[in-house]
């Protein structure tokens, strides 16, 4: 269903390689380019998995891929979780309609984000 194309969208775009903290910076990329349209439809998606056990199972399993992804980035250990922790405060501030960094703090967001998601193990 929806959420199944909406995980598989966002798995599509976070594809690493073997280059330490590719996952991180994929993700990066992914989270803050995310379109006001795509930030509503995700409003609905976790309203649905909120309610829905079945739903929220997946949403939960797809969060422990993306963990267990973060770990294994070749990252200094704790590193890819805090990153990943970063990310998730962004996305959270898109779907509830929270102020994000705009201009030259946004620069300046991503460019720490990308310098400390290559300082490998």
């Amino acid at each position: 269903g929806l959420l199944d194309r909406y995980l598989a969208g966002y798995e599509a775009q976070v594809q690493a390689n073997d280059e330490p903290g590719s996952w991180a910076r994929a993700n990066l990329h992914a989270t803050t380019s995310a379109s006001g349209d795509e930030a509503q439809a995700t409003n609905a998606l976790i309203a649905a998995a909120a309610t829905n056990p079945a739903l929220l199972g997946r949403v939960r399993e797809a969060c422990g891929r993306w963990q267990r992804q973060a770990e294994a980035d070749g990252l200094e250990p704790g590193m890819g979780t805090l990153l990943r922790f970063a990310l998730d405060g962004w996305w959270y501030a898109q779907i509830f309609g929270l102020p994000v960094p705009e201009g030259a703090e946004r620069e300046a967001f991503e460019a720490l984000y990308a310098r400390l998601a290559r300082k490998a193990a």
